[in-house]
């Protein structure tokens, strides 16, 4: 084992064998893992698993009976996952060949470490502590701070780096967080050390610490949080979850409260948004933020929507909630995003973590707490002055612990002849953007501690310099409803839905199709239900499932327009032009006057020969639509294939000179071509080449359509002699 991906790749296969029940032959791969281990406790508890399960099978072979073999079984399997995995762990530290494993290493070998018991007094005492300390003239109110801190950053580090807890650490971090004089800051600090202790090793005992703390529900702010991190560790450890009898226990007893659903599905719904920070941050600086987002944001809607395909675009019946975007309405788009959990923040304070008090990797999940000591000092001077407003402002912006503590060194860079202009002007701003979501977050706090942990969490995992020391959560692949142990409390209808409306809100479809599929085994179909899974479908490409969903849609509610549209639409996209155009027809019953289904009638009888009858449709479209490209190409092409080449010809022409694309130049050739205009058609086919560039394609678009072609006078056996005047023409021209 000489670098730590050699014994993560050993980890992983011996995983893969306990977790397929493999357990013989993860035990004989295991063992000469151990070897290199110095744990004798590691080693002493392998040679008891692998004696059990000998005797486990002897007993078996020889008949007996056993009824609680299989339970057996599944222990030995659990025993040897901790094993293995906390073999990896050791010998990653002994290799020390990563930033995370030499810091792991560098704290076991500290000698001057302070012990649980010397953090927990410490702690325990520094209200009063401080109290007495801000009333004595001559207190040292800086030292008694920063004692505070270094209790929390010794605290946070010494669970952090823990591996498993013994039962005496399990008690002893029970009575930390039932302990009223503990400050709740520093119980928050604490449920943050124990996530990130589950990003390298899963103890089920720092799990039922966990649910203990969540089921303190006249403390939200720590029973939310803690319930992100059970929630988070799941998404860690979701493989082995279900081989934790305790888990499984305290989970179904938790299932038996309604709320405990309702409230681990919408940790899960923001967990969600959280993986979609990158793409809004995105969308907030180009379209939000940008001078130019007007008129940039103007011009790709207007492509969009020339591009997009009629029924491409969502059913409003569905109540999703999604809106093409109103470029008036910037701020109230950014208000609605941040009120459905986006992290609209970090495009400005992910610029604003360079501070000082960032260096410690606690203060990135620090709660906002004016009695830190870069902030106390100006906050007392703010209090003399009585100008504590600004503090107490921030604490109650819709901002995460983590972007409050930026804001206020933000302000304290402020020379002090501008501040308090800046601030009155920054106050009365974010008062008028932030007034109904300020007051929907305060009837709504429970949801919104979760989130911006989740927030503080994201710019940990992403921002902070010990990031790569930790598998990233919101990079993973997070499907909790999936995860054995969570089904009967997540595969119910009410969570599920939310679930698959948020992925196909964000554009993924295969996802939301997944959810979609338990719902129509969960419950009663709908045509909705269908329209979404064939709407997927269709995103997808997978156009057959997609009429298969809509028809079930039709029979359920039939003659629904948006169905009719998307079948076409889909038929079209298959090829199968009859069909499509039997559902284009329903549509223009309804709507005569819908421009894209009558180029799509035109088009699909073209694609059929029927020119004469796609001609109807196409003039009619140049009659309702000003300078219209589509009509004009599709009453150029079926004039050419019908044999009307002089119609043909006009409508080329006009295309030529308003806004050609390749093809144009193409079909404007082969008609000179037929009509005899062999300089302008050899003219037209350079064009066309210069402006596609390879020959590969010059030469399959010759071929392509030969057959029509040569109904209207184009022979097979030109087209190799216009290849290669073509590119002898261009060539003398290069040359």
């Amino acid at each position: 084992m000489t670098t730590t991906k050699d014994i993560q790749h050993r980890k992983q296969h011996i995983m893969r064998l306990l977790l397929t029940n493999r357990l013989q032959e993860a035990l004989a791969l295991l063992e000469p893992y151990l070897v290199h281990t110095a744990d004798m406790q590691l080693r002493m508890r392998f040679e008891q698993a692998k004696t059990s399960y000998q005797y486990l099978l002897e007993y078996m072979k020889n008949g007996t009976k056993d009824p609680e073999r299989n339970n057996l079984h599944k222990d030995l399997i659990r025993e040897m996952i901790e094993v293995t995995c906390l073999a990896a762990l050791l010998l990653s530290d002994r290799i020390e060949e990563t930033s995370l494993h030499r810091k792991r290493a560098s704290y076991q070998q500290r000698t001057n470490k302070p012990s649980k018991e010397d953090i927990y007094a410490m702690l325990k005492g520094f209200t009063e502590n401080l109290s007495i300390t801000e009333l004595d003239p001559g207190g040292n109110v800086d030292y008694l701070l920063h004692q505070r801190e270094e209790a929390q950053a010794a605290l946070f580090e010494m669970v952090r780096f823990s591996d498993s807890w013994q039962s005496q650490e399990y008690e002893f971090w029970n009575d930390f967080i039932a302990d009223q004089l503990i400050p709740e800051t520093d119980k928050i600090l604490l449920i943050s050390a124990v996530l990130l202790s589950f990003s390298h090793y899963f103890d089920e005992r720092k799990l039922m610490w966990l649910m203990n703390t969540y089921q303190l529900s006249d403390q939200p702010r720590l029973s939310e949080r803690a319930l992100v991190a059970i929630s988070i560790a799941f998404v860690f450890h979701s493989n082995i979850l279900e081989y934790y009898p305790k888990t499984v226990a305290r989970l179904k007893l938790f299932n038996e409260d309604p709320t405990f659903g309702v409230k681990l599905n919408k940790i899960y719904y923001y967990l969600l948004y959280a993986k979609e920070t990158p793409r809004i941050e995105k969308k907030i600086k180009e379209e939000l933020f940008s001078p130019l987002a007007d008129k940039q944001a103007m011009d790709q809607l207007k492509k969009r929507m020339e591009d997009m395909e009629e029924g491409d675009d969502m059913n409003p019946d569905w109540n999703l909630h999604i809106d093409a975007p109103d470029l008036s309405k910037k701020i109230e788009e950014l208000s609605e995003l941040q009120e459905q959990g986006a992290d609209v923040q970090i495009a400005t304070f992910s610029q604003l973590k360079g501070f000082p008090f960032f260096n410690k990797s606690n203060n990135w999940l620090l709660p906002f707490d004016i009695t830190h000591s870069s902030i106390y000092n100006d906050y007392k001077k703010a209090q003399e002055k009585n100008t504590t407003s600004v503090y107490t402002f921030i604490e109650g912006l819709p901002f995460c612990d983590s972007d409050r503590y930026s804001m206020c060194f933000m302000i304290g860079g402020i020379p002090n002849s501008q501040r308090q202009m800046i601030l009155e002007q920054f106050i009365s701003q974010q008062v008028d953007e932030n007034e109904e979501f300020l007051k929907r977050a305060k009837d709504n706090k429970k949801n919104f501690i979760a989130n911006r942990y989740i927030h503080d969490l994201y710019r940990f995992f992403n921002l902070s310099q010990e990031r790569l020391d930790f598998e990233n959560p919101f990079k993973m692949d997070i499907k909790l409803h999936e995860i054995e142990v969570l089904k009967p409390i997540l595969q119910k209808k009410e969570h599920l839905q939310k679930i698959a409306a948020l992925n196909m809100k964000n554009q993924h479809y295969l996802e939301a199709l997944d959810v979609y599929d338990l719902l129509v085994d969960l419950s009663e179909p709908t045509a909705n239900l269908y329209q979404m899974m064939g709407f997927c479908n269709h995103k997808i490409k997978w156009y057959e499932e997609a009429i298969e969903c809509y028809l079930k849609a039709d029979i359920l509610k039939p003659n629904n327009l948006w169905t009719n549209r998307v079948i076409a639409n889909s038929y079209r996209l298959l090829h199968e032009y009859d069909k499509a155009i039997s559902y284009y027809k329903k549509v223009e019953e309804v709507q005569p006057k819908n421009k894209t289904v009558i180029f799509y009638l035109g088009y699909c009888l073209a694609q059929l020969k029927r020119d004469s009858e796609a001609l109807h449709y196409f003039f009619k479209l140049d009659f309702m639509e000003e300078n219209s490209t589509r009509a004009w190409r599709g009453i150029s092409w079926s004039s050419f294939m019908s044999g009307k080449h002089e119609q043909a010809l006009r409508y080329y022409n006009q295309l030529l000179e308003y806004n050609p694309i390749e093809a144009d130049y193409l079909n404007a050739a082969h008609l000179h071509w037929c009509l005899g205009n062999t300089q302008e058609a050899l003219k037209l086919y350079k064009s066309f080449y210069s402006l596609v560039g390879k020959r590969d394609t010059f030469i399959t678009s010759l071929y392509k359509d030969y057959e029509r072609l040569e109904e209207q006078g184009l022979s097979r056996e030109d087209i190799p002699l216009i290849y290669d005047l073509t590119l002898l023409n261009s060539d003398k021209e290069r040359s």
